[in-house]
């Protein structure tokens, strides 16, 4: 059977002929795992009181988690802390301390954000990540885990917000020194070449989902063939690299042109927009 060809429902398929997906090259999940995942996600609400003793607050799991893609061994685990009334509280401090206080010694997987309500409400300040994302993302997949479900009082951020804040945050990494692109890692290289497609996506379906799906889209599309060509080879690598760890392992001597790609992807995002 050629391999572009899917089989029919009275086809069968042994392990000699069987077609091979990338999702073939993902860990195995199972039920256990995700149940585990909300586990130690819901285990966060008691480091949470010990921070914030005397404060209103609301823990969601978002991300893979919210999304329904979770894979043991790869995904983090997302969570946001919404305060009601913070005062004087310095939440991005506070991220970073219950972040830590969250995860084993010498792990990251469990990422905590802290977000003031009325911030979320009114929408009129700018965070790196985008405040508008991630009340979308709140509104449509977020998953409650403690604390009063404060979605109805959030409004869906208009298709003029996500453009705006597309730019911000595509402008924002334009600007950054070259010292600071020379010291990214590969996985925030990674993250920022599959940046374009999920602005992409996000600004033109109001939605927020995860890079697979966003660079599924994008490579899909009809404005794939405006992209710049010298980036083509990084962004469906990005793609790849979502299924398989050995993609994601370039060699030293092609992270100059990764870090091209990166930047070449959003000049054009923002030519777009």
């Amino acid at each position: 059977m050629p391999v572009n060809e899917k089989a029919s429902a009275g086809d069968t398929c042994d392990s000699a002929n069987k077609i091979v997906q990338p999702d073939d090259f993902l860990p195995v999940r199972t039920t256990n795992d995700v149940d585990e995942a909300f586990n130690r996600a819901l285990g966060v609400s008691e480091t949470v009181k010990e921070y914030l003793p005397s404060h209103s607050w609301t823990l969601y799991a978002l991300g893979s988690l919210g999304y329904g893609g979770y894979v043991p061994g790869w995904s983090d685990i997302d969570l946001d802390i919404i305060v009601s009334d913070p005062g004087e509280l310095d939440l991005v401090k506070l991220s970073s301390e219950i972040t830590k206080a969250s995860n084993d010694p010498g792990s990251d997987e469990i990422d905590v954000k802290l977000f003031d309500l009325n911030t979320l409400i009114q929408r009129n300040s700018s965070i790196d990540y985008g405040i508008s994302n991630r009340a979308v993302m709140l509104l449509d997949t977020a998953k409650l885990l403690q604390g009063p479900d404060i979605r109805s009082r959030l409004s869906r951020p208009t298709h003029t917000e996500l453009r705006d804040e597309a730019r911000h945050i595509a402008r924002a990494l334009t600007g950054k020194s070259e010292d600071w692109w020379n010291t990214r890692p590969v996985d925030d290289l990674a993250a920022i070449v599959a940046l374009p497609a999920r602005l992409y996506y996000t600004t033109t379906t109001r939605k927020v989902t995860s890079k697979q799906q966003a660079l599924s889209h994008f490579l899909n599309s009809d404005v794939v063939d405006t992209y710049p060509p010298e980036s083509w080879t990084w962004i469906t690598w990005a793609y790849l690299a979502r299924f398989t760890a050995d993609a994601r392992k370039p060699p030293e001597s092609n992270l100059s042109s990764l870090r091209s790609a990166a930047r070449s992807g959003l000049d054009w995002i923002l030519r777009q927009l």
